[in-house]
């Protein structure tokens, strides 16, 4: 279901902020990009708090209207926010240092914790550092970036960390250090920053708890994005597995909680400078959207016969709004007017309601005559020379129609029986047989039809008469 107000409300406050000079791009879009900043700020934000509410399609609408402004940009976020999904839903944590990492072009990444008051290595730190150092002898090309700042005593996480890699004999040419940041989000902004103006680096490798990696790595996803829009083009680096201390035996086997999606959605909005616009969102203070209008896709079955059940097979019902998004929503739609109950041409109309808003359109139909079948069946494909009766029956079914015509049996290509159905018949005829000649006898039948219904010829069977 599309979010309520609370979600639809952003664009009225973000024009008014942006006439005031409030709001800017975190970054530039693409260069071919048309857009205002207000429209991919507000579309961006609702993205992310959308993906925090776990509304996919009203996330993948906002994705949609972004990409109107911006395919490179559109591309991007939808990229994006994929990847995040997968990561919500749950991830492998490795423990132990994996096999299989790139040799070249790569690099660790080790975020920073809380450094004892005195600015020593804490217990939670040198654990991360431990395997830092693991990782690092088994892959002897690739580096590390060191992330933290929140000095204590004078010193930096990243500094302590720095000399502790040094003191367990890790080069300094190996060790790059980022020492801004006091929160996660500031871990993926200033190092994703760093990464990109040293150049070079197509992958890298988180090193934290595992409490803290699934959150850890949608940020340095979302700060991956954040460096592309800065810059205007697609950044060639990827993440690739991970290395945690098991802090939290049961992280990743699970999808997260509603609450930790929803901070991990908050955090991804400071990343990318959306804070303001996503409290927004989350506290129902923005203006609504509208719903404008609605686009159909007709179903692939329009002509029915009579008793047939509508059919919506192919339909396609899509929303649209005033901030420019769109969104299907078959399944919220209501159909009326359809009948089968005789032959005739009708309409269908289609509604959608949200925000007390409806809106309609409508496909035609028509309904014919009922589709028929015949089917014989036996008492026994065996039957003894003018010994055996043998029960036949014909079966006529039409949907719901009560089929009325006539019933011919033929024996051998002549005609044998014929049978005018009644109402009352529920379409069955019921014939019996004395063969009075050996050998394989062929039964068939066919069914005139008659003004509800069609025709039919039923599949040939087959008897066996002996001596």
């Amino acid at each position: 279901m599309r979010q309520s107000a609370t979600v639809r409300s952003l664009i009225a406050t973000l024009l008014s902020a942006a006439l005031a000079g409030m709001i800017a791009l975190s970054g530039p879009v693409a260069p071919a990009s048309a857009a205002t900043s207000t429209d991919t700020t507000s579309l961006r934000a609702k993205a992310i708090y959308l993906q925090g509410k776990g509304d996919f399609d009203g996330r993948d609408a906002a994705v949609a209207a972004l990409t109107k402004q911006s395919s490179w940009q559109g591309k991007v976020w939808r990229d994006f926010v994929e990847d995040w999904a997968d990561v919500t839903a749950g991830m492998k944590m490795n423990t132990a240092v994996p096999s299989g990492l790139p040799t070249k072009n790569h690099v660790f990444i080790l975020l920073g914790s809380a450094l004892t008051s005195s600015g020593k290595v804490s217990t939670k730190l040198e654990r991360r550092l431990k395997l830092a150092a693991k990782a690092l002898k088994a892959y002897p090309n690739s580096k590390i970036l060191v992330s933290g700042g929140a000095p204590k005593n004078g010193k930096t996480e990243a500094a302590v960390m720095k000399s502790w890699l040094l003191a367990n004999g890790v080069a300094s040419s190996r060790i790059i250090s980022e020492s801004k940041s006091t929160s996660t989000v500031g871990n993926a902004r200033y190092s994703m920053e760093i990464l990109y103006k040293l150049g070079g680096y197509t992958t890298y490798t988180i090193i934290t708890d595992s409490s803290h990696i699934r959150r850890a790595s949608v940020l340095f996803m979302a700060g991956t994005v954040r460096v592309e829009e800065q810059n205007s083009k697609t950044w060639s680096i990827k993440p690739v597995a991970n290395v945690v201390y098991p802090d939290l035996a049961t992280a990743g086997q699970k999808a997260l909680s509603a609450s930790s999606a929803e901070y991990a959605a908050s955090n991804v909005a400071g990343v990318f400078g959306l804070t303001s616009q996503y409290k927004a969102l989350a506290s129902g203070t923005t203006t609504s959207t509208k719903l404008t209008a609605i686009a159909l896709t007709k179903p692939s079955r329009l002509a029915y016969g009579i008793g047939d059940s509508l059919s919506t097979s192919g339909m396609v019902v899509k929303a649209s709004y005033s901030d420019g998004s769109s969104r299907t929503v078959t399944g919220s739609a209501k159909l009326s007017g359809f009948s089968s109950a005789k032959i005739a041409k009708g309409t269908v109309t289609v509604s959608y309601s949200e925000g007390g808003v409806t809106k309609t359109s409508s496909f035609s139909y028509t309904v014919g005559k009922a589709n028929s079948a015949a089917k014989i069946s036996l008492a026994s494909s065996k039957a003894k020379l003018l010994k055996t009766k043998l029960a036949v029956q014909v079966k006529v079914s039409a949907g719901s129609a009560k089929p009325t015509g006539t019933v011919k049996l033929y024996l051998d290509g002549k005609l044998a029986r014929t049978v005018t159905l009644k109402k009352t018949s529920a379409g069955v005829a019921k014939f019996t047989f004395v063969f009075n000649k050996t050998g394989t006898r062929q039964l068939s039948v066919t069914y005139s039809g008659d003004s509800l219904t069609t025709s039919a010829t039923g599949k040939v069977v087959k008897v066996t008469v002996s001596k």
